[in-house]
């Protein structure tokens, strides 16, 4: 793994319990090993994006069995404080008061599961950048398309895949080393190669058009 490559110093102090030395590139992140011996990185850096088909704390509680299979149990989840959103349409502001007063059967589940959930509002402007960027590339790809279900999903997964690739810190010191530090990195042990699109900009749109509906 490249980890084991690049990061070998800091790897090895982590195993040792004496964290990561003042001159290491990864001084400013809170990393840590895992129970594999891979260093992953705690805090915002990775992304991690969900479609919810309704607002029920069953879909709700789908939606964190799905994230805990991809990502790993935490022991706790940090929401901002919603005043961002005020002028939110009703299923975002229903999405909201789901989180911030859950039902008995959320509750019972983050209880049963250990689960502590926090507000955090100064952490609102980190988050809000990501999400800034996911609909960027979200209305770049989509537009006005009708997708189905499983379409939307595949590109928002996409995207999750684009924010996770995002450059944090040279690998390497050279200056002719072009590779880059990403929150992949952290998540898979290397950098994520999706699969090449083909280019369809020279075509005329309606081509692109499927069964007339976009």
């Amino acid at each position: 793994m490249i980890q084991v490559e690049v990061f070998s110093a800091e790897i090895r102090n982590h195993q040792c319990q004496k964290g990561v030395l003042p001159n290491s590139k990864l001084k400013n992140l809170n990393t840590f090993l895992d129970n594999y011996g891979v260093l992953r990185v705690g805090g915002l850096l990775a992304v991690h994006i969900e479609i919810a088909s309704d607002l029920t704390s069953e879909a709700f509680i789908a939606i964190l069995k799905r994230f805990f299979g991809r990502r790993g149990k935490c022991a706790k989840l940090y929401s901002d404080n919603g005043k961002t959103f005020v002028d939110a349409n009703r299923e975002i502001k229903g999405l909201l008061k789901l989180v911030k007063e859950p039902d008995e059967k959320l509750s019972g589940f983050l209880s049963a599961e250990g689960i502590e959930w926090k507000f955090a509002p100064s952490f609102g402007g980190l988050w809000e950048a990501v999400v800034k960027s996911a609909k960027y590339h979200l209305k770049r790809v989509v537009g006005s398309s009708n997708l189905t279900y499983e379409e939307f999903l595949t590109v928002c997964i996409q995207i999750e895949g684009i924010l996770n690739s995002r450059p944090l810190c040279s690998l390497l010191s050279s200056a002719d080393d072009l590779n880059a530090l990403t929150p992949a990195h952290f998540l898979i042990g290397r950098s994520m190669n999706s699969i090449i699109e083909p280019n369809l900009t020279y075509l005329n749109e309606n081509v692109l058009i499927r069964d007339g509906n976009g």
